[in-house]
């Protein structure tokens, strides 16, 4: 089914929305690794005379949490930059559902796209531009 000029407009601001997602993740993702280098950094150069402010065990568990949530946040981007793409090309309908159920996950920019993903792509009008058989009502 050809999409009408507003289910064009609708899937359009879903893909700018995502695209601008993506640019907040990924900047997200690199301060999470200036984080983790910024405490490296700090342990390394402290003065000898100055005591240590905190411990290499507890500096150690702070690197790798920065490290682990800065994959994580660079994962979601490259995620988004798939959604984006099977949003233009209007494929993919089940990525995307799951993708926006998991974009709900990251608040509150995440979930207001998120949300606003799944609630469009849900309409029946918008599954049969996916190509989905919508099922008629059961009454």
């Amino acid at each position: 089914m050809e999409p009408t000029a507003s289910q064009l407009a609708t899937l359009r601001t879903l893909v700018v929305l995502h695209w601008v997602f993506v640019a907040l993740l990924v900047l997200c993702s690199i301060g999470w690794g200036a984080y983790g280098a910024l405490i490296d950094w700090a342990l390394t150069n402290q003065p000898a005379n100055r005591p240590q402010s905190m411990t290499p065990q507890f500096a150690s568990y702070v690197k790798s949490i920065a490290l682990v949530y800065g994959v994580g946040t660079f994962g979601l981007a490259v995620a988004n930059v798939a959604m984006a793409i099977n949003l233009s090309r209007r494929r993919g309908w089940t990525f995307l559902m799951v993708g926006a159920a998991i974009d709900c996950l990251v608040i509150p920019v995440g979930t207001a796209l998120g949300v606003f993903a799944l609630v469009t792509l849900q309409k029946p009008e918008f599954q049969a531009v996916f190509g989905r058989e919508v099922a008629p009502p059961r009454l």
